[in-house]
């Protein structure tokens, strides 16, 4: 449980990158003390990992160990890194749990949603988020931009209409 690769990563970690489910429940479900200092120590890390590469059932195993902080914000969120990979079902399992900050803006200056209106899905991924309420669409990203202006400005028509038609532009009622 100690040693580590070359890059620094223990055994845990390496099998929540290479999306090794069984594994990871291994280590969450040992009480042995030093096996929950380690998950409790790395689980949070473990899970964006899983969520860099859309590993949905390390993620759903992870976010079921109340140890593990699903804010985690080491350049992106868990969240943020499943959006960017255009991992719908990863998404949406996050979003599904209360304790996921949907409005967390990132080392790039950007929230989940931000990502999503950027995707070329027909706004598949946008809806998932505009169906949550505790998305904010208003949110202003590093640049101050939100997610309509940035659409705007960047002739997303599609994400606009999306958004108006949603309801949730920000904008003050006619």
């Amino acid at each position: 449980i100690t040693l580590t690769d070359h890059l620094g990563f223990n055994a845990f970690l390496r099998a929540a990158i290479k999306g090794h489910v069984d594994i990871v429940q291994c280590f969450v479900h040992d009480t042995r003390d030093h096996v929950v200092a380690m998950v409790a120590k790395h689980g949070s890390m473990a899970l964006l990992y899983a969520a860099q590469g859309a590993r949905y059932h390390v993620i759903d195993c992870l976010l079921a160990d109340h140890r593990i902080d699903p804010n985690f914000n080491d350049v992106s969120t868990p969240l943020i890194w499943v959006t960017r990979n255009e991992c719908r079902s990863c998404v949406e399992l996050l979003l599904a749990d209360d304790r996921v900050d949907p409005n967390i803006i990132d080392s790039n200056g950007a929230s989940a949603i931000h990502f999503a209106a950027a995707i070329e899905d027909d706004g598949c991924m946008l809806e998932i988020f505009l169906a949550n309420p505790r998305v904010n669409v208003n949110l202003p990203s590093i640049t101050g931009f939100s997610v309509l202006l940035h659409a705007a400005s960047e002739g997303r028509t599609k994400v606009v209409e999306r958004l108006v038609a949603n309801g949730r532009t920000g904008l003050p009622p006619a």
